[in-house]
């Protein structure tokens, strides 16, 4: 029995944390969690505006409740490992003037939540991606 130094059991414990670790951050469930929408599509938010995501706990069908800047709004989605598809978003129909952009910000993010395919959970950040694979909306928990 060959007999390892402390330094390659180091590497190789760094190696088999190297690659297990990625599988996890993606496979994480979202139910239970809360966000906070720090950018979508490459966009900051519009200035004083916040857009939230909370990821209701189950049994029950998979929701998603929050504030789209100026209404709250309920999305039901279906999910299967990291995939997951917004199947039908349900919004209050209030109007807010101000900020300016603030309406046209909403109805962009919630076409955007509405294009999502996958997701990615890492410790700090959740991730939303499009079918193309690109990066859509970037939350912080809340």
């Amino acid at each position: 029995m060959k007999h390892r130094t402390p330094y390659e059991l180091l590497l190789l414990l760094a190696l088999a944390l190297g690659l297990m670790l990625p599988a996890c951050w993606q496979m994480m469930d979202p139910a239970g969690t809360s966000w906070t929408l720090v950018r979508f599509r490459e966009a900051p938010l519009v200035s004083g505006t916040t857009i939230t995501a909370e990821f209701l706990p189950q049994p029950g069908p998979w929701m998603i409740e929050g504030s789209a800047s100026c209404n709250s709004y309920q999305a039901i989605y279906e999910r299967d490992g990291s995939e997951m598809r917004i199947v039908e978003i349900l919004v209050t129909e209030m109007y807010c003037e101000e900020p300016a952009g603030i309406m046209e910000q909403e109805q962009s993010y919630l076409e955007t939540l509405m294009d999502v395919t996958h997701y990615r959970i890492r410790v700090d950040q959740l991730e939303m991606f499009d079918a193309a694979g690109d990066p859509v909306l970037l939350y912080d928990p809340l």
